[in-house]
């Protein structure tokens, strides 16, 4: 089939030529709105599927990935949500998807997100379970089934702000000396 009528997505990439055995070209951006997974791979020249081995590996996979979140900071009590932006999100994978913030100065603590919310399949939504530590700044990394999937970098940090949210006695004269505990 011509690649420029297909029904399905495709994508283009410019291949360079190595020598007359070998053609190298970069992964195209996944750009589509769907989940990321197995493609069909297809090397064309003028337009025109050139014929594959019978061996040849015509499969490639491209894997979900993330490259930013938004807000960059949150309270330390349950609750922020924590847009997550990139490409390929599998809205029937979702429960299989976790947050992991990881305090960048001690790593043995770590906290788990209380949910991930699928928006599409450029964004997902880490909502945050209470910070049991002091405030800290975090590095967030993103699982799927429990194991590390895809990781950022620095743009990927969150900063978990102290936050207060009971006062054990609401009422006192007006002369001083109730003690206050929150």
């Amino acid at each position: 089939d011509d690649l420029a009528t297909s029904a399905l997505p495709t994508m283009y990439t410019t291949a360079t030529v190595r020598n007359f055995e070998l053609i190298e070209c970069p992964g195209a951006n996944w750009g589509y709105t769907q989940p990321a997974g197995n493609v069909s791979f297809f090397v064309a020249e003028d337009g025109e599927v050139l014929e594959a081995a019978d061996e040849a590996n015509k499969v490639f996979v491209f894997d979900a990935y993330w490259n930013s979140r938004a807000p960059s900071e949150g309270l330390a009590e349950a609750g922020t949500r924590i847009t997550v932006t990139g490409a390929g999100f599998d809205p029937a994978q979702m429960p299989s998807y976790s947050c992991k913030f990881v305090n960048a100065a001690d790593e043995s603590e770590f906290m788990f997100s209380e949910s991930v919310e699928w928006a599409n399949y450029t964004q997902i939504v880490c909502v945050t379970r209470e910070w049991p530590y002091a405030q800290a700044l975090t590095n967030l990394s993103i699982h799927f089934h429990t194991t590390l999937a895809y990781t950022g970098d620095e743009s990927g940090q969150v900063f978990f702000n102290s936050s207060w949210s009971i006062l054990d006695v609401s009422l006192g004269p007006a002369t001083g000396g109730t003690t206050v505990v929150i």
